[in-house]
């Protein structure tokens, strides 16, 4: 009876052996992905786009889209294609985690974007609080639409909801903790 299960478990085992040994390989993939196309030039503007349309989106109160944006950031850090990237996102989620911005809403999410791109940039290139997204809005209005509009909302939302506390709050725990 023991032969039998010996036999039966050293294919589950050898097959787990390669799962987990893939898996430490995917996870520690060479940095140099410009190889493969994806250097960080060919998605890192993606990425912040993505971040900050999803940002948007989020309704203006906190809900279950709301958990569904903190899922999806969780999700794309998780999916960076170069491991240095994937480490330092979720080292600063870690130390910021998303929860406490998300649950301001809209106004929070599109803090929490706008703050985590900031840290993963140069200071001095990094756009001012609403102006990438801005941008995005007017890229993406159709007849009728009034970026200014949800612009002013989302400002509003910020200051009466403290977003912009937190996110200077949050930078100065990030120099803290960073170095």
């Amino acid at each position: 009876m023991a032969t039998v299960r010996l036999t039966l478990l050293a294919p589950a085992a050898v097959a787990a052996a390669l799962m987990w040994s893939t898996a430490r390989e995917i996870a520690r993939d060479p940095p140099d992905t410009d190889r493969l196309g994806l250097g960080e030039a060919a998605w890192r503007d993606a990425q912040w786009t993505l971040l900050r349309a999803l940002a948007i989106a989020v309704p203006r109160d906190y809900g279950s889209a709301a958990r569904k944006f903190e899922s999806a950031l969780v999700a794309v850090a998780d999916a960076l294609p170069s491991w240095q990237h994937r480490d330092s996102m979720s080292r600063m989620m870690a130390v910021i985690p998303p929860r406490p911005f998300v649950r301001k809403g809209r106004a929070g999410a599109v803090g929490l974007v706008y703050l985590y791109s900031s840290l993963s940039s140069d200071a001095s290139a990094s756009p001012a609080f609403l102006d990438a997204e801005k941008a995005l809005l007017e890229a993406g209005a159709r007849r009728g639409d009034r970026p200014d509009e949800v612009l002013a909302l989302i400002r509003s939302d910020a200051d009466s909801r403290g977003v912009q506390q937190m996110i200077s709050e949050a930078t100065d725990k990030w120099r803290i903790r960073s170095g």
